[in-house]
């Protein structure tokens, strides 16, 4: 019974940081380009859960996905050590084994080069 109970709490917490992960990116998408400031530290977070083995494979899609609704409202990246960070999340998305995952790594990697 216990183990039930507990799988049942994993689960509804990958969808509260599933649903975290989504809402930022809905903001970012909205207000992107009035809290740019704040990029370099949404990326480094972002990528952590990127490249985090425990998370979900899905979590990690929707990680990718806010970060390119992030990347869509900046015309220009001035920091190379943000480039260096979405280059490595792109990486570890392009390698993991979730075709999801590597789609929308993908997709990074094209706003990437287009920014």
């Amino acid at each position: 019974m216990l183990g039930k109970n507990s799988m049942s709490l994993s689960y509804h917490f990958n969808l509260i940081e599933s649903a975290t992960v989504q809402c930022l990116g809905s903001v970012l998408a909205v207000a992107g380009d009035s809290i740019g400031q704040l990029l370099p530290e949404i990326t480094v977070s972002l990528t952590k859960l990127i490249r985090a083995s425990h998370a979900e494979p899905g979590l990690r899609a929707v990680a990718l996905h806010s970060m390119q609704q992030a990347l869509l409202q900046q015309n220009v990246v001035r920091d190379e050590a943000l480039l260096k960070d979405l280059w490595k999340a792109v990486k570890a998305g392009m390698v993991d084994k979730f075709w999801f995952t590597q789609m929308k790594a993908t997709e990074v990697r094209h706003v990437v080069d287009q920014v």
